[in-house]
């Protein structure tokens, strides 16, 4: 997926559809995303709602590309 800078937010623009179909199966819960070919999260995309949050500290760039880390990278976190 992208992340786009809309004035002060940032909305998620789903490239793929097993992203979309991932995070509706889930219950709802924070998933964590990261830079593409990196494992440390640099934020969280909310399953139901699509909010997304970034990491204290952790900036993107407009139109920045990101990718869903899978239940076994949570390590049991779900964010706030």
């Amino acid at each position: 997926m992208r992340l786009i800078k809309n004035r002060s937010q940032l909305l998620a623009h789903f490239t793929l559809r097993w992203e979309i179909a991932y995070l509706a199966e889930l219950p709802p819960q924070w998933v964590p995303f990261s830079l593409v070919g990196q494992t440390e999260p640099l934020g969280m995309i909310h399953s139901r709602t699509h909010e997304v949050r970034l990491r204290e500290g952790c900036t993107i760039a407009d139109r920045q590309v990101v990718v869903l880390s899978g239940p076994e990278m949570q390590g049991g976190s779900t964010g706030r």
